[in-house]
């Protein structure tokens, strides 16, 4: 396939973005961003991979942001124009320090992590600041937090127990009320849904 690379360039003649266009005008390169756009010092902006005008790369992240400085600010991973990612974040911001700022786990389009946070914000220290629970786009932390203070008023030997909980298990059928919860020794040993 042809491939057309339009540049463009700033008053004092550095270039300020490149683009690659496939026969039908829409953004496309294979193995390469086709999207590139650069500050006016040189270095990277943000580098945007694409496959017929969709976000799209196998091998890393489609998306890719710089601060001024070249350090990652964000990164964004898509396949066939969704953003996705299995089994580590398909989007994560960082602080121009490297530490990361925010991290969201989605699959096909929606936020989705099983069995711990999708969507993570941290403290420029690294400590982490909010989480969220997310299946299939649904927000359940507020589920799975009420969950939680429910347990913690339990006989519990164990903190790292209640962190050790399978959200899916409360969330995977359609009604998800909490009815019953067996405790022995600190463990979890049955879950039983509301119908």
């Amino acid at each position: 396939m042809s491939e057309l690379i339009r540049e463009y360039y700033n008053n004092n003649g550095t270039l300020k973005t490149k683009k690659y266009y496939n026969i039908d005008n829409k953004l496309h390169r294979e193995g390469g961003p086709a999207y590139v756009e650069y500050y006016e010092n040189g270095n990277i902006n943000f580098e945007l991979y694409y496959l017929n005008d969709e976000f799209h790369r196998e091998d890393g992240p489609a998306v890719i942001l710089y601060y001024e400085n070249s350090t990652i600010k964000c990164e964004k991973y898509y396949i066939n124009g969704k953003i996705h990612r299995e089994n580590d974040p398909a989007w994560t911001e960082y602080y121009q320090n490297g530490n990361i700022m925010c991290e969201t786990y989605c699959i096909n389009n929606k936020c989705h992590r099983e069995n711990k946070p999708a969507w993570i914000d941290y403290y420029e220290n690294g400590k982490i600041k909010y989480e969220a629970y997310y299946i299939n786009d649904k927000n359940l932390t507020k589920e799975y937090n009420q969950y939680k203070n429910k347990l913690s008023k339990q006989t519990i030997k164990r903190e790292d127990d209640i962190n050790k909980l399978k959200i899916i298990k409360i969330v995977c059928k359609e009604k998800s009320d909490l009815k019953l919860l067996e405790l022995v020794e600190g463990k979890i040993i049955a879950l039983q849904l509301s119908e």
